[in-house]
């Protein structure tokens, strides 16, 4: 979970921490990347926590970490976590990375290609259950494997097609 600036005195004891295990040498991990355009380099400390969980009412709360990003000319950006376990900050660097992955994979395509953003659906289960439905036909679309289509153009034809419909559907697995 991301520490921001809501929460002063818990920001303020999670950079005490990182603060401390830097005194201390604790272990970090960096990572560069150059793609689409733009260099990256991240860069992660984790430091364990004791007595945080109780002063500030977080159960389970094990370790405090901080990951610092730098992109080409931007200026330095350092974004604190609270950690329910104790990872190893190359793993860290990992989990942050996939966090986007969600975004990337699924949200940006349900939005781009079934435009969810635009649905007016707001009355009682009507929203959940095109959510469901929407999923669902990302999925046939993407395990169909028969054309090398764009998603969008895969869901098009099998509104026009209804043999191409059945075939989609076949291929569920």
């Amino acid at each position: 979970m991301a520490v921001k600036n809501n929460q002063p005195g818990l920001l303020r004891d999670a950079k005490a921490a990182i603060a401390a295990a830097e005194r201390q040498k604790a272990k970090q991990a960096t990572t560069a990347d150059a793609a689409h355009g733009r260099k990256e380099r991240r860069a992660a400390i984790v430091a364990p926590v004791r007595d945080m969980a109780e002063k500030h009412d977080f159960p389970g709360l094990k370790a405090v970490a901080r990951i610092t990003s730098k992109r080409g000319r931007d200026k330095t950006v350092q974004r604190y976590f609270l950690l329910t376990q104790c990872y190893a900050p190359a793993q860290l660097l990992c989990i942050a990375r996939e966090h986007w992955g969600i975004e990337n994979a699924l949200h940006w395509t349900l939005d781009v290609v079934l435009d969810e953003d635009q649905a007016r659906s707001r009355k009682d289960h009507a929203p959940a259950n095109l959510a469901v439905l929407r999923r669902l036909a990302l999925n046939i679309a993407r395990a169909h494997s028969g054309t090398k289509t764009s998603l969008r153009g895969k869901l098009k034809r099998a509104a026009w097609d209804d043999s191409f419909l059945v075939d989609m559907l076949l291929n569920m697995r």
